[in-house]
């Protein structure tokens, strides 16, 4: 959660100290948007235009995450080993272990 405020802190026009209830981002060219954290995903009901896909990028780049689409099937594999065994399932259930 620190990396995400802190690479949010900028941005942020209205928020509660630890970011759970919601947060309003409003970028330097007056787009605003609503983000809503928690400690497994960060969603965003809808993309304006501009600076803020700049935002998603570096938050998605230093956090070493994924943008999928909410409308779209969904796949992840976890290549991290500190997660073990552990495979995030899609709507087709539990995914098989990939390769190293």
């Amino acid at each position: 959660m620190e990396l995400i405020q802190e690479l949010l802190a900028p941005y942020i026009a209205a928020a509660d100290e630890d970011l759970t209830n919601g947060v309003l981002i409003r970028t330097t060219d007056g787009y605003e948007v609503d983000v809503d954290i928690n400690e497994v995903c960060i969603v965003v009901s809808r993309f304006p235009p501009g600076q803020f896909f700049d935002v998603l990028a570096e938050l998605v780049d230093r956090l070493r995450a994924s943008v999928t689409p909410t409308d779209r099937p969904r796949i992840w594999h976890c290549h991290d080993r500190r997660h073990g065994d552990t495979h995030r399932t899609g709507p087709g259930g539990r995914l098989p272990p990939g390769p190293d």
